[in-house]
């Protein structure tokens, strides 16, 4: 995820019942809270704006990114895991993943 202008590596956990994502860094073991849409059990919209794109950094990597709700901006090492977690916010807890 960017933060501060700088990647950082996070593991992700989704948290359905509470619409959000924790991030885990395993660097310095602080979890990192993202809320996503509305936190309201009974609310059936999730609120989450996808962007995909990708970039090409300074090593000539390519990274399949996606932006979640116009500000949080992750990259995945190829387009399977930008898939993977594009679907994993855009679907709701009834779903199997």
């Amino acid at each position: 995820m960017l933060s501060n202008g700088k990647w950082k590596d996070y593991k992700c956990v989704f948290d359905y019942e509470h619409r959000t994502i924790m991030l885990f860094d395993e660097n310095k073991l602080k979890i990192k809270l993202l809320q996503l849409g509305n936190p309201n059990k009974s609310s059936l919209e999730f609120n989450v704006s996808i962007q995909w794109y990708t970039d090409i950094d300074e090593t000539n990597v390519k990274w399949a990114c996606l932006i979640l709700n116009h500000a949080w901006h992750f990259r995945t090492l190829n387009i399977f895991n930008r898939d993977d977690l594009s679907n994993c916010v855009a679907v709701n807890e009834s779903k199997n993943i």
